[in-house]
């Protein structure tokens, strides 16, 4: 099975909000092998940008930058080269 993710499921693996837990078993289920994942192209543009402009992000989560180098970010990147 392939779930379409946007870019609204890929921040709930980087900031905790509602949903969160939800998002994280679906990448928890595609790590395992269960599922295939498919990402809109703007995915990449859209996370990093959300992520950049949180007020939330302070010195207790993650930057931008730090999240683009977390394996997330980087699985996020590989799937958009497919």
């Amino acid at each position: 099975m392939t779930l379409v993710l946007d870019a609204s499921v890929l921040l709930k693996w980087f900031l905790q909000e509602p949903g969160s837990d939800s998002a994280l078993e679906l990448k928890h289920r595609y790590l395992e092998g269960d599922v295939a994942i498919a990402l809109p192209d703007l995915a990449l543009y859209e996370v990093p940008n959300v992520l950049r402009f949180k007020r939330e992000l302070n010195a207790t989560l993650m930057t931008a930058d730090e999240a683009l180098h977390r394996s997330t970010a980087k699985f996020v990147h590989s799937m958009l080269l497919r």
